[in-house]
């Protein structure tokens, strides 16, 4: 059972109001007067704080399916909800290395007439605001694929947070429409 520093405090303090009830009745003289002034017995409850939810919410997960060719890449989409009171900030992500070989953060620019995606370092989340991952915008590359991405398949993608951690998600494989970039095999 894990204790937030608050509930540790209320249940060190119980104890030593338990404790200073037994250590009373147990130094009491025989005299009927201490006897009553002794004998109610002390009352003390514990309140346990419920764990807290979780204060990074990553709802509608995906990853799109690639064609099979050799060095593919592929991007995982998202909504990122941040329940908390504070700001938060995803800084990175990772995979384990027999489904690719590093996963960076990007976005997509535009420089003039042609799109292109950026690494970037990552991105804030306010209190009760949320970040969209999606084609053609923000979104988690998953380069140097170790093998294809097969509509129906699924993989275990980690999101790192300033705040909350690490955050291990279930990525299921989906057929998802390009963006209209035409990089080839740097699909986003």
């Amino acid at each position: 059972m894990m204790h937030t520093p608050k509930a540790a405090r209320r249940l060190i303090l119980i104890a030593a109001i338990a404790a200073a009830g037994i250590f009373a009745t147990a130094c009491s003289s025989d005299s009927d007067e201490d006897a009553e002034a002794t004998a109610a017995p002390v009352e003390a409850t514990a309140t346990l704080a419920a764990p807290a939810a979780p204060a990074i919410e990553i709802a509608d997960i995906r990853a799109r399916a690639t064609p099979g060719l050799e060095n593919e890449n592929s991007a995982a989409y998202a909504v990122i909800t941040n329940r908390g009171t504070e700001k938060d900030r995803l800084v990175s992500g990772s995979v384990d290395a027999s489904v690719a070989g590093r996963v960076e953060l990007h976005t997509t620019v535009k420089e003039g007439e042609m799109m292109r995606m950026v690494q970037v370092d990552g991105w804030d989340i306010e209190p009760g605001a949320s970040l969209e991952l999606m084609p053609g915008g923000n979104h988690v590359m998953i380069l140097e694929l170790a093998e294809q991405f097969v509509v129906g398949d699924t993989f275990t993608l980690t999101l790192v947070f300033e705040q909350a951690g690490e955050i291990e998600v279930e990525v299921p494989v989906m057929e998802i429409a390009t963006s209209g970039m035409a990089t080839p095999g740097a699909m986003n």
